[in-house]
Order: C-alpha cells, then sequence, then structure tokens
C-alpha cells in the first residue's frame, strides 16, 4: 500500500484523499498531523506521475477547497543478478 501524509485541517476532523481512482479519509491528530492509507492494489496501476487531491473536512462536515498535487508510482522492481557462487558452482 501506499501512505500519503500532511498537515492541515481540524483536530479531530478527517482529510479525504483521492489518487488514481481510489478514495481514502484519514482522521486529522493533534497539531493538523494526518496519515491516509491506501490498500495494496488501489490507486494508479501503472508507473508515472499521477494527480492526487485531498480535501480536509472540519468537525461541522464542512469541506475545504481541494488542494491537488502530483505523486510518482514506481513499480518496476529492481534487477538482480548473481555472478558467482563463493566456494564453487555448486548449490
Amino acid at each position: 500500500g501506499v501512505v500519503v501524509t500532511g498537515t492541515g485541517g481540524e483536530e479531530g476532523g478527517a482529510v479525504m484523499v483521492s489518487w488514481g481512482g481510489a478514495t481514502t479519509t484519514a482522521s486529522v491528530g493533534s497539531g493538523g498531523v494526518w496519515q491516509a492509507q491506501f490498500a495494496p492494489g488501489s490507486g494508479p496501476a501503472t508507473d508515472g506521475v499521477h494527480a492526487f487531491t485531498a480535501t480536509a473536512l472540519d468537525l461541522a462536515g464542512n469541506a475545504s477547497v481541494p488542494t491537488s498535487g502530483n505523486a510518482a508510482m514506481n513499480t518496476t522492481p529492481p534487477l538482480l543478478t548473481v555472478t558467482s557462487v563463493a566456494g564453487g558452482d555448486s548449490i
């Protein structure tokens, strides 16, 4: 999964984050800090730069103006090559 963190919003309120067709909600904690957790497989399915939006909700349910940004997704694992085995080539 992916975790998006930020600050802003009213303590006890919420932040809705939308990314790659998925939306998740995070609770706003002390000092306005929040963390939105996207489950594995949610969010963008392809590598590249993808736009996201975040909207704060206060305790009365009033929504802020959405804030947007971009985040890069890289799902390609690194290439690993074994060139020799110490003590011979028998495993």
